[in-house]
């Protein structure tokens, strides 16, 4: 769970010279662009198709992902524990 939380931020900070895809699921069908390409042996010929998030925004965002990555936030999911319906103003 941790990786899935940073996948994003590598995703979006990564550049044609400097790739952050380590983090992305691998393979010719991941939604990953960079990995596919990887996958296919294209790396050659890749350039991120999407905008970059900007270096004042990622470091702006990142003590979120930072506070979000904490383990122990994490251990309270490990439980795979959902809502009990009986005590869920939702289920209304």
């Amino acid at each position: 769970m941790y990786n899935a939380i940073w996948v994003t931020y590598d995703h979006y900070s990564s550049t044609d010279e400097k790739p952050c895809h380590s983090r992305c699921p691998t393979g010719v069908e991941s939604w990953c662009t960079w990995q596919r390409a990887s996958a296919k042996g294209e790396l050659a010929l890749f350039k991120h198709d999407y905008k970059l998030l900007p270096p004042d925004v990622l470091t702006a965002i990142k003590p979120i992902y930072e506070d979000l990555s904490k383990s122990t936030l994490l251990e309270r999911c490990l439980g795979g524990f959902n809502q009990n319906n009986n005590e869920s103003y939702n289920q209304l």
